[in-house]
């Protein structure tokens, strides 16, 4: 008796299950992209739009901590287009805007999740190119 329900157990959780399918290069999930550099994953190109950075620099002192924002383009099977902003930093919350995005198109979620924009800010150093370091998944529904 036991057994069998142990086994229905099972049956339910695995049925229950949504599986995220981590898709991309070499089947990994993660990348790191500069500003309009694409990449594809599954059925969607993803394009850097812009890196918005407005962090306090180290070394500083600022009234407020700063954000930084990445803008994402994303094209899914040349069919639906959207822009997705992740964000990093104190102030992400006043904008709105988080570091996860959850988006919906063509009978797929793509979970977008922001691991950093590099390199931080410095005092006294000049713009240098900044790249998003950022993971997807994606799952049928």
């Amino acid at each position: 008796m036991k057994s069998y329900l142990l086994m229905a157990i099972c049956i339910v959780a695995i049925a229950c299950s949504r599986k995220a399918i981590p898709v991309g290069e070499e089947g990994g999930s993660n990348f790191v992209l500069k500003v309009n550099e694409k990449i594809t994953v599954s059925n969607a190109t993803i394009t850097l739009k812009e890196i918005r950075e407005s962090r306090c620099p180290k070394g500083v002192q600022c009234i407020r901590g700063g954000e930084a924002v990445a803008v994402l383009h994303v094209d899914i099977n040349n069919n639906s287009e959207r822009n997705v902003q992740l964000c990093t930093g104190v102030d992400c919350q006043r904008l709105g805007i988080s570091e996860t995005y959850l988006l919906s198109a063509e009978g797929s979620k793509y979970l977008f999740t922001l691991d950093s924009i590099t390199p931080y800010p410095t005092s006294g150093v000049k713009d240098v190119d900044k790249k998003v370091h950022f993971t997807v998944s994606v799952s049928r529904r």
